[in-house]
C-alpha cells in the first residue's frame, strides 16, 4: 500500500503538493484497515476522495485485512479466554487484525498470543495515573471517533464513575468541520473543558465557539482546577500534551 507519512515539517496547500514535496511513499506487503474516518481535510475533499485512494491501494497490495470481519480462529481451533492487556472494542479489533496479519506471515498462534500479553501501549494512548479514587487518563485522540472510542473504553472499565474531558484541539478547521460529532461525543461526559488553540485568532475563536456555550461543554479556565473530581475519571485528550494542567489537578487531588 502507498501511505502518506508526515515528516513533521509540512504545511501542504493541496494533496498533490503534499505527496510530492512533503511526504514519503511507503510500499507495504500487508495493510490493515481498522477504521475509516473523514479526516485530513487538507488532503481529501470528501468520503469519495478517500475511497478513490483506497482503490488505488487495493490494486497495488495483494493482502488487505479488515478488522471488522476478523475472528480469533486458527483452522479448526478456537482460542478462548485470550488475555489482552488493554480495554476497548477498538483495541480488540486492532488485536484481531494483528493476529490475522501474523497468521498470514506464518507466525504460530502460541507465539502471537504470548507477545500480545506483553504489549506496551504507545505514548499517550490511554496512559493511566491513579490519585486515590480518581483516575487520570492521558490520550492522544483528537478526532471525535477516537475520543468516542476512548470514552467507551472508560465506561467499560469504570462503569460507575463520572467522566470529565479536557480537550486541547489542534486545528480550527477540524473542530469546525466536525463540530456536531465533537458535541455529540462530549455530551457523553459529565462535563467537557475546551482549551484555547496555541495560536489565537478569528478562525480559532470561531472554532471554539462552534462547540462551547452548552450546559456541559465550556471553555477551560483555571477555575476548572478547583472542581471536585473525587472518584471520577479525567480524560485529557488531544494531540497537544497537557502535562501542566495534569500536574496541577494531581496536586489538588492529593491535598
Amino acid at each position: 500500500i502507498t501511505a502518506l507519512i508526515n515528516d513533521g515539517r509540512s504545511k501542504p496547500s493541496d494533496k498533490s503538493k503534499a505527496q510530492k514535496e512533503y511526504y514519503y511513499c511507503v510500499s507495504e506487503d500487508y495493510s490493515v484497515f481498522s477504521l475509516l474516518n473523514i479526516e485530513n481535510s487538507l488532503f481529501y475533499k470528501n468520503i469519495n476522495d478517500i475511497y478513490d485512494e483506497l482503490e488505488i491501494s487495493f490494486s497495488k497490495n495483494p493482502h488487505q485485512i479488515n478488522t471488522y470481519s476478523a475472528k480469533l480462529k486458527e483452522n479448526e481451533n478456537i482460542h478462548e479466554k485470550l488475555f489482552l492487556p488493554f480495554v476497548g472494542k477498538h483495541m480488540l479489533e486492532n488485536a484481531l487484525a494483528c493476529i490475522t496479519c501474523c497468521l498470514q506471515l506464518n507466525i504460530d498462534i502460541v507465539t502471537i498470543i504470548s507477545k500480545l500479553k506483553t504489549y506496551v501501549p504507545a505514548k499517550r494512548r490511554y496512559n493511566k495515573t491513579f490519585v486515590n479514587n480518581t483516575i487520570l487518563i492521558d490520550d492522544y485522540g483528537h478526532h471525535p471517533k477516537e475520543i468516542k472510542a476512548t470514552i467507551e473504553s472508560i465506561k467499560q472499565e469504570y462503569p460507575n464513575k463520572k467522566i470529565y474531558i479536557f480537550f486541547h484541539p489542534d486545528r480550527p478547521k477540524r473542530l469546525t468541520k466536525f463540530a456536531y460529532d465533537f458535541i455529540k461525543t462530549f455530551k457523553k461526559a459529565k462535563k467537557t473543558f475546551i482549551f484555547q488553540f496555541l495560536k489565537e485568532g478569528k478562525e480559532e475563536n470561531n472554532a471554539i465557539k462552534s462547540v462551547i456555550n452548552r450546559k456541559n461543554i465550556v471553555e477551560f479556565t483555571e477555575e476548572a482546577i478547583k472542581e471536585d473530581y473525587k472518584d471520577s475519571v479525567l480524560l485529557f485528550t488531544g494531540s497537544k500534551e497537557m502535562k501542566d494542567i495534569i500536574n496541577k489537578i494531581t496536586k489538588k487531588l492529593e491535598e
